[in-house]
């Protein structure tokens, strides 16, 4: 369903879900294992989407910060953009933090190294 009408093209990663060197497609870009969120949750932070945990259920996704929509590829352009939320368990103390950090720029890495 992912792949099919406009959810690609009204996210903020549009153009990645067109252009990535993985050949990922959308629903695979957004919550497959090669996805952000899976590579994060490889990493160790529990995350939504990702392969096993593709909603969050009754709660409803955050809608996106100003930035995210403004300048992700959600209405055109070539830059993608990614909202990243932590619960609070991921921020409490600086060990948490630094387990978090470490676990997101690892992630990045992995994730752009994979799509770019």
């Amino acid at each position: 369903v992912l792949n099919s009408g406009s959810y690609a093209a009204s996210s903020s990663i549009s153009h990645l879900s067109r252009t990535n060197k993985a050949g990922m497609d959308f629903a695979q870009l957004l919550r497959g294992p090669g996805s952000f969120g899976g590579i994060l949750y490889a990493n160790g932070l529990e995350c939504v989407p990702r392969p096993g945990n593709t909603t969050p259920g009754n709660t409803p996704y955050f809608n996106g910060g100003f930035t995210t929509k403004k300048y992700g590829s959600y209405s055109s352009g070539v830059i993608d953009a990614i909202q990243v939320e932590f619960r609070y368990s991921y921020r409490d103390t600086p060990a948490q933090r630094a387990k978090a950090a470490n676990a997101v720029a690892k992630t990045l890495d992995e994730f752009t190294s994979a799509v770019w």
